[in-house]
């Protein structure tokens, strides 16, 4: 396995983001088992959001190094 299907985060910019609010978001991952999916949603949904600071640069970076661990082959199953 050489590549997988990218994970999509999807965000709605709305009015009052970022003085108020942070965005609303989605996450599709063709690979990840809804139960590790949703354990990623649940970290951005608990991300501490500071009023007038962006945030998706952020969410990125915590979706990349919560599902780095997930995606480790097992040397044995590599060909």
């Amino acid at each position: 396995l050489q590549y997988l299907p990218p994970l999509s985060l999807f965000i709605e910019y709305h009015s009052d983001y970022p003085s108020e609010s942070p965005p609303r978001f989605s996450l599709s991952c063709s690979y990840l088992t809804p139960s590790d999916l949703l354990k990623v949603t649940n970290k951005l949904e608990t991300y501490p959001f500071i009023e007038g600071e962006v945030c998706v640069y952020e969410w990125v970076e915590m979706i990349r190094s919560a599902i780095d661990p997930v995606l480790i082959l097992d040397e044995k199953d590599e060909h």
